[in-house]
């Protein structure tokens, strides 16, 4: 379903770019003639933007492995989760990560939101403890140097949340419209969405916060229609530029209690310790007017105290308009938003084929790995896939880099080692031929995650061999080792398939190998 090219559509109202015109008719001289079809879906859109980057780039030079490495982290943790593992990355945008979830039910959507509430938690948790600088890939940084990482370090992640109606066009004002155009003179593809509830995302997400994950007016009903009405919380009412006529806009956090107490692994048998009022850090009202006015309100309703309309902000709302269920509803009927509700409502209540989006149905994927050896020993290095390895954890091998188009053969091999293990290798080239490529010594295939990937095995010498203890475990790997022939039946029961013949071979070979050395 998700294959067919959908033809794109626009009312007076929503203009294309030119930019986008020209692109597309550059598309259409393909003569694809292809079903055209219209379904409008819910769409849930989230983003996890890095907290203090700015000011973290003033404090180390490391700073971009460091944001890189958290950008993917975040991007590994959302895809590992079973209720977002189908979503789609939109956009990276500086340091902050888009994703788009297609959503076929409510409860759907209630799952999904707490899987990004606990991503959210999770990841702000291991930036806080350390572990995360502990998984950096790599090493370009020290053992000493992680741990000065960790004492500087302000960084953490805030989370926004937001659904819109998209169809390919627009059958209804409520709906946001989707469509792909041309980045490149090599028609290389970008998706597109524009729309009302599109803009008013991505203004709702400057007022979450470090840890909090803000949620729109339509998602937050639709939680509350689920049963989730206690995990919401109105912080504040604010103007959203080109929402809502800019009127008052509701600022709602989710906060799940259990999710946090399941991610700080259970620490108190005191439940109320994770709820919402006692998950704000001690000085986390100074300077923070929004949080300020929070717990403010809080106060008054609890001991009754009386505040000056000036200390309160700007306007003052009756105080059922921070009660959930009350405030939802009442907006709901006086800014006419009944039958957009009903109209997302019936669109999940759909019996709609499910389909999994990709930009590629099965990419080619292209591992090099190498045997490294030091000739003066006679020995090879194997390494140890840590426990959290997608595939083959725990299990021995001999590392391998991804090829790509944009880098030769020879440097992305040589670079991958010199990064991942801080070895510097000289590969075992074809000295026959006008273009000296590696020789391979065996191919071999691998099954994951639904993919055939595709691997080759080469050997190089190494120049400045890496002493065991000076390497620096990581997300990928925890140790290294350097064997020599006699050692191999100690690893060959815990490593990847034929790890014992692929050294056997390379020993057996050896001294053909390195016959200068």
């Amino acid at each position: 379903m998700e294959n067919i090219k959908l033809k794109e559509v626009y009312t007076d109202d929503l203009k294309k770019p030119e930019a986008i015109v020209s692109a597309q008719n550059d598309e259409s001289k393909q003569e694809i003639h292809e079903e055209q079809i219209y379904i409008p879906k819910v769409s849930l859109f989230f983003s996890f933007d890095i907290v203090n980057s700015t000011m973290y780039k003033s404090l180390t030079g490391n700073w971009p492995i460091v944001i890189r490495g958290l950008l993917e982290d975040i991007r590994a943790r959302v895809f590992k989760m079973p209720e977002l593992s189908s979503c789609v990355l939109w956009r990276v945008i500086g340091d902050e990560m888009i994703f788009v979830l297609t959503v076929y039910s409510k409860q759907e959507i209630g799952n999904a939101v707490d899987a990004i509430f606990e991503v959210t938690q999770r990841t702000s948790r291991s930036l806080k403890t350390g572990k995360f600088f502990e998984t950096l890939e790599g090493q370009s940084i020290q053992k000493s140097e992680i741990e000065i990482l960790m004492m500087q370090n302000p960084l953490s992640i805030k989370a926004a949340a937001w659904i819109a109606i998209v169809n390919n066009k627009l059958d209804s004002p409520y709906e946001c419209i989707k469509f792909n155009y041309s980045a490149s003179s090599q028609n290389q593809i970008i998706t597109e969405y524009l729309g009302r509830d599109i803009d008013a995302g991505f203004r709702l997400k400057s007022y979450t916060q470090d840890r909090r994950l803000v949620v729109s007016f339509e998602l937050a009903y639709i939680l509350m229609d689920i049963g989730k009405k206690d995990e919401l919380f109105i912080i504040d009412y604010v103007r959203l530029k080109g929402v809502w006529n800019e009127t008052l806009y509701p600022i709602i956090w989710f906060h799940s209690s259990k999710i946090v107490a399941e991610v700080n692994q259970n620490q108190s048998k005191e439940k109320a310790k994770f709820d919402f009022n006692n998950s704000f850090r001690y000085d986390e009202t100074d300077n923070n007017e929004m949080i300020n006015k929070y717990f403010q309100r809080w106060r008054r309703k609890k001991t009754g105290e009386h505040f000056d309309h000036e200390d309160m902000g700007s306007y003052l709302l009756a105080d059922e308009m921070y009660e959930i269920d009350t405030a939802l509803r009442k907006i709901l009927i006086d800014k006419n938003l009944e039958k957009k509700i009903l109209y997302i409502m019936e669109i999940l209540s759909r019996d709609i084929l499910k389909s999994t989006v990709g930009a590629y149905a099965c990419p080619l994927e292209i591992h090099c790995a190498v045997v490294c050896c030091d000739v003066e020993e006679r020995k090879v290095m194997i390494t140890h896939r840590a426990k959290e390895h997608s595939t083959n954890p725990e299990k021995w091998e001999f590392g391998c880099a991804k090829l790509s188009s944009d880098n030769s053969l020879v440097n992305t091999i040589t670079e991958y080692y010199k990064n991942m293990f801080g070895l510097e290798i000289e590969l075992i080239l074809d000295e026959e031929r006008q273009e000296r490529q590696p020789i391979p010594i065996a191919v071999y295939e691998l099954t994951s995650h639904g993919s055939i990937k595709k691997g080759i095995i080469f050997v190089a010498k190494v120049n400045k061999p890496l002493k065991n203890e000076a390497f620096r475990a990581e997300k990928s790997h925890d140790r290294i080792e350097w064997i020599g022939e006699e050692e191999i039946n100690k690893f060959k029961d815990n490593a990847v398939t034929d790890f014992e013949q692929t050294l056997r071979m390379v020993f057996r070979n050896f001294d053909l190998y390195f016959t200068n050395n």
